[in-house]
């Protein structure tokens, strides 16, 4: 507008232009820019609220400043950004705006993955009182996401439940909103006692009750809808093998099970590398569906059952491997678990059941890490 040739462009004339009270301080910024050539240094510093920037992105767009509009825009990619910074991203820009400037786009599509990686391990973080903190749309954005993590989706209606309740003080309100976020949940991953639980009775769920009833329903009779209704991922893996161990050393491999992309088996083997042979107990992952993130930590903890008591000990305490070392390797695991020789542990007591069986049970974790600052899209 100030500088394609519309009247306001015209240096022989006088410009008025209408500017909000809203807009007034982002106008004074965008004059001073054109002036200097440059943002004021505050604004490159953890005191600029993101909303500040964006209400410049707003400003700059309206009156067609697209030096201005870019220097915005390097602020907001050099900025160290936190989650109110995501937040305020992912809500504010209009999406006609994110057509017009792919760059902006852009950031807000990383503003998103952001905060649905932030927040996806639902048990570890739908607590926080940044996620009590989210708006509306956000918490659309989680559960609608294929990235949430929750081992049953009781899990994800709870937390659900607790945080309409922060916004939501009267029933009829809050059964409203539990009406709005329903259609975004799973239903094949809810458990199987749901139904006869005593979150299913709340009265929160008065208006979705019988469309829940009726979705579980459906995907007991009809196994195409597990496309309609995928489950959710899990932050957590457990596998359990009983194991005879025999003479021969014979290996025993669990069924694989699918985790963070990928098929995972526990495989129990005679060790050959120590000298009387041992009990060796692997977790191995398969050909990959997809690669792991190769910064990805999981934390591994094998135990092994415990007779007459039926509890399970601990084998050589827990271990975090990375994405690239199983990427690498393949497998994580110990050639000596029971600190005995293979024939000996044929024998001990401690660990037979009646059956003459040894359990063996892996559990995996993906460990949790707190976002860094963003990185340049």
């Amino acid at each position: 507008m100030l500088f394609n040739g519309m009247k306001e462009s015209d240096k022989n004339k006088a410009v008025i232009v209408k500017v909000t009270a809203a807009e007034k301080a982002a106008f004074q910024e965008m004059l001073r820019f054109i002036y200097t050539g440059g943002l004021s240094p505050r604004l490159r510093t953890a005191d600029a609220h993101m909303r500040e920037l964006v209400s410049l992105l707003l400003v700059a767009d309206k009156f067609e400043v697209p030096t201005f509009t870019g220097a915005v825009l390097k602020c907001i990619r050099e900025r160290e950004w936190k989650v109110s910074d995501a937040a305020t991203l992912a809500d504010s820009i209009p999406e006609v705006l994110t057509e017009q400037l792919p760059g902006l786009k852009a950031i807000v599509v990383k503003a998103r993955t952001y905060i649905i990686d932030t927040f996806k391990d639902v048990s570890a973080t739908w607590t926080s009182g940044e996620f009590l903190d989210l708006s509306w749309g956000q918490v659309e954005l989680l559960l609608q996401s294929d990235e949430l993590e929750a081992d049953h989706e009781e899990i994800v209606l709870e937390k659900l439940l607790v945080w309409i309740g922060t916004y939501f003080a009267d029933l009829n309100e809050r059964k409203w909103a539990v009406a709005r976020l329903a259609p975004h949940l799973r239903p094949r991953s809810f458990g199987e006692e749901f139904l006869n639980s005593a979150l299913f009775r709340l009265p929160e769920l008065d208006l979705v009750r019988d469309d829940i009833r009726k979705s579980l329903g459906t995907l007991k009779s009809a196994e195409e809808d597990a496309e309609s209704f995928p489950p959710r991922q899990s932050s957590r893996l457990e596998i359990a093998e009983s194991v005879r161990l025999d003479s021969d050393g014979t290996i025993a491999k669990s069924k694989s099970v699918r985790w963070l992309g990928q098929l995972w088996r526990l495989q129990i083997q005679k060790d050959s590398r120590s000298c009387p042979p041992t009990v060796g107990i692997f977790l191995y992952v398969g050909a990959p569906a997809t690669e792991l993130e190769p910064s990805i930590e999981i934390r591994i903890d094998f135990l092994v059952k415990t007779w007459p008591g039926k509890t399970w000990k601990q084998i050589h305490g827990s271990d975090v491997k990375t994405g690239a070392y199983f990427a690498e390797n393949h497998s994580s695991g110990y050639k000596d678990a029971l600190d005995m020789p293979w024939d000996q542990a044929m024998q001990a007591k401690e660990y037979l059941d009646p059956a003459g069986c040894v359990c063996f049970k892996v559990e995996a974790q993906r460990v949790k890490k707190a976002p860094k600052g963003y990185i340049e899209v």
